[in-house]
């Protein structure tokens, strides 16, 4: 009987210690996600602006050009 005894709170304790340990994994688990839902947004917002910066030196790429081509047709006159 005490053999039963000694065996159920050993096996009571370790259940206590693996209930303890996935609590602290999922804990982990969940602040990466965190971590990575953060890390995702701040690469949305990073690209955002790279994509806006590429539309403003296209635009204005474009009107160096146009002002070249004018002023070579002035120089032309």
């Amino acid at each position: 009987m005490t053999i039963i005894n000694m065996c159920s709170y050993i096996s009571v304790g370790l259940v206590v210690l693996f209930i303890s340990y996935i609590k602290n994994t999922n804990q982990r688990l969940q602040q990466l996600l965190v971590a990575e839902k953060q890390l995702k947004e701040a690469q949305k917002q990073y690209y955002r602006s790279l994509l806006q910066r590429e539309e403003e030196t296209r635009k204005n790429r474009h009107d160096w050009n146009n002002h070249l081509i004018c002023l070579a047709e002035l120089a032309q006159k």
